[in-house]
């Protein structure tokens, strides 16, 4: 089925002062006349679903037989391209981002502008490439610990857990497993993702929609920040923090002033993936478990496709799963220092350092 979109295109006009009357009769006329100009978007519509890099052709129409000087097209906010009026309005999809992309046509004609606009859907250009891995360390991990939040900072792990009442943040000896510092939050909060900014660390709650800043040595709590919907997953690209929230959504946010600056919707090639839970950034990609899943994501962090897909099954043993009560894989960190990767979940026994493996 066809769907035409019907904008009524306001000019951006220049008012003044005219001395006779007749004058701005007819100015007003021209005016009104003008407002009447009608465009027809006839391709593409907020219906259509593109994959990125595919060429996306803009038919347009209009209901007066006009001049047109040339027709503006951007994306996104973006700079404008300006095609000139006899020629195909193309654009070649490869800045866009997965997800809804805001389309913008300016038509110019005369001094006048005219606007129009719709929104398309994009998906991922191509499949995500496979990976699975291989263990090559095992260590201890505390089988109480709902992991929530795993980064590998100056050859220590500080882990995040959740549940009410027993909400802690930790610093970890990773060779052993023992805690060597804690801080207990209050049992009406439930914990959740942490990062590291310099010497601080930024922990979320789920939702209670609030965020804290812990002195990285002392664990003192510095500062309480609001959230404008559950804190999940959160990870720092070295420009922003990134948070997610149990959708497919990821919100950049600027560690000074903790405002959200823009988001990020994540898809593969053929659906929008959600649930994303905690998050790491390294090698340029975020990367993200997926709650339930045995499995991680990476994503690009411009576009928002997934990248890779990466199979963590059956890291824990049929009879560890039987001997503790485990539940789902959660837990990423990575070391600069060592390139050391590590993997665990909520209620796990073990932390894995594990190596990526290409499958053909």
């Amino acid at each position: 089925m066809k769907f035409r979109i019907t904008f009524i295109l306001v000019p951006l006009l220049s008012m003044y002062a005219c001395n006779s009357s007749n004058t701005e009769g007819s100015v007003e006329k021209e005016r009104t006349e003008k407002k009447q100009l009608q465009v027809n978007l006839l391709a593409p519509t907020r219906h259509d679903t593109f994959r990125i890099g595919d060429d996306v052709t803009v038919n347009y129409k209009l209901s007066d037989s006009i001049h047109v000087d040339s027709v503006g097209f951007s994306v996104n906010n973006g700079d404008n391209i300006v095609f000139k009026a006899d020629q195909d309005v193309v654009w070649k999809s490869t800045n866009a981002k997965t997800g809804q992309n805001h389309i913008r046509l300016s038509i110019f004609v005369d001094s006048m502008t005219y606007y129009g606009s719709t929104s398309v859907r994009f998906l991922a250009a191509k499949s995500p490439e496979l990976l699975t891995y291989k263990v090559k360390q095992t260590y201890n991990h505390d089988p109480k610990a709902y992991t929530q939040g795993l980064i590998f900072e100056d050859g220590f792990l500080y882990e995040s857990t959740g549940q009410h009442g027993e909400s802690t943040l930790r610093k970890v000896d990773y060779k052993t497993g023992k805690v060597l510092q804690m801080y207990d939050l209050a049992t009406s909060d439930f914990g959740e993702g942490i990062a590291r900014v310099g010497d601080k660390i930024y922990m979320l709650t789920w939702e209670s929609k609030k965020g804290y800043v812990f002195d990285l040595k002392t664990f003192n709590v510095e500062l309480e920040f609001p959230l404008t919907s559950d804190g999940w997953g959160l990870t720092y690209d070295g420009q922003y923090l990134i948070r997610s929230d149990g959708s497919n959504t990821l919100y950049f946010i600027d560690p000074e002033y903790l405002t959200e600056v823009k988001t990020l919707e994540v898809h593969d090639h053929k659906a929008q993936v959600s649930r994303l839970n905690e998050l790491e950034y390294y090698d340029g990609k975020i990367w993200a478990n997926v709650y339930g899943e045995d499995y991680i994501v990476t994503i690009d962090p411009k576009t928002g496709a997934v990248i890779e897909k990466i199979d963590f099954s059956n890291l824990l043993t049929n009879e560890e799963r039987r001997k503790y009560r485990v539940d789902v894989l959660n837990g990423i960190a990575w070391s600069n220092d060592t390139h050391q990767l590590f993997v665990t979940g909520k209620l796990w026994p073990t932390l894995f350092e594990v190596e990526l493996i290409k499958q053909n």
